[in-house]
């Protein structure tokens, strides 16, 4: 086994013997014993030091050593840059790097977030109530606005994450982007996301009465995502696939269980570099269980644009806000309503 492997290599002592052993540790599970053998080889082989600096980031995000894993993705993405300059690399492949060290850098580094979110229908012609703003509405017009803070050791471990949030939101009013004021509320809370390689989150909040129609309530709340082919680096496009689902329970006053599922397919085209456009067929749906008045399910076309960050070429670290603009049209499939209408959504959303 790789345990054995590694034992059986400790006497040579060779420095091309330090990498395969510190390799071997990795895949016993013994990062104690493969960190001191990484650093003997960023000194004893600078032909590798962007490979071994890249590992040991790794290894300092599975032992919850945030700053030092940043330390040495940062090296590890300054390598392959002068690895690249050099013409040690390929263009395609240094891009990649750069993608993805960027973004990783960032997601563990990161403390603040800010998040400012607006659709509009166009169709509609009745403004939702405040219920429609809480996870999500099909048929009106909502918007919000987020801050969230990432407390240090806390925030981040390794691919988990823990987020404190304070954010407001509203319905707009009809066929606009104007703030139906009865309908503004506030909340306060915890987000967590417990596994590293899956887009689940939970979260608790409570939920301050600002407006009119709006009241207190606390909520819980777990959402689920899956998402393929939304970074394509080829200008052919590829296969963009996006499911996600979104369950609420309310408590006090009114209670309730508010649901809200969405599944998108595609192709998304890079272009300019930086830019992702993704026209999309959709199928969406929301409502509140055990009430048959409150559901809409409709169908459609849709195209987002967004903002990519990735270059062609690689330049300096730099900072980026993420943008996104949308348009859907679609047709309600089941409604609460006794005619079914044509839905057509524009919107934006930013984020930091």
């Amino acid at each position: 086994d790789a345990l054995s492997q590694a034992n059986a290599l400790e006497g040579g002592g060779a420095s091309r013997h330090l990498l395969q052993r510190a390799y071997l540790n990795i895949r016993a599970k013994r990062d104690y014993v493969a960190e001191p053998l990484l650093l003997e080889a960023l000194e004893a082989q600078p032909g590798k030091r962007a490979t071994i600096s890249e590992e040991l980031g790794y290894l300092y995000l599975r032992t919850y050593r945030n700053r030092q894993a940043v330390e040495y993705l940062t090296a590890a993405r300054n390598g392959y840059r002068e690895m690249y300059l050099a013409g040690r690399l390929d263009g395609a492949e240094a891009a990649e790097k750069e993608r993805a060290l960027r973004q990783l850098i960032r997601t563990v580094s990161r403390r603040f977030t800010l998040s400012l979110y607006q659709s509009i229908n166009l169709f509609e012609e009745r403004a939702g109530d405040a219920k429609s703003a809480f996870i999500g509405s099909s048929r009106h017009a909502t918007g919000e606005l987020e801050i969230g803070y990432r407390p240090e050791g806390l925030g981040y471990r390794n691919g988990s994450i823990f987020n404190l949030f304070l954010r407001t939101f509203w319905a707009s009013r009809d066929r606009g982007a104007a703030i139906l004021g009865e309908s503004l509320q506030a909340g306060v809370g915890i987000r967590y996301k417990p596994l590293a390689e899956k887009n689940l989150w939970l979260s608790a909040e409570r939920l301050f009465k600002v407006g009119g129609n709006t009241a207190d309530h606390w909520m819980l709340r777990t959402a689920w995502s899956y998402t393929q082919g939304l970074e394509p680096y080829a200008s052919r496009g590829k296969a963009y696939l996006n499911l996600y689902l979104d369950v609420a329970k309310l408590f006090e006053n009114t209670g309730g269980t508010l649901l809200f599922a969405e599944g998108r397919y595609g192709r998304s085209y890079l272009f300019g570099g930086r830019w992702i456009a993704t026209p999309f067929m959709y199928l969406r749906g929301n409502g509140e269980i055990n009430r048959e008045d409150h559901h809409l399910v409709d169908a459609g076309l849709g195209l987002e644009l967004r903002g990519n960050g990735q270059q062609a070429v690689l330049a300096k670290p730099y900072r980026r806000l993420n943008w996104g603009l949308f348009l859907r049209a679609g047709s309600d499939l089941s409604s609460d309503r006794a005619k079914q209408g044509f839905q057509l959504n524009i919107g934006f959303r930013l984020s930091h």
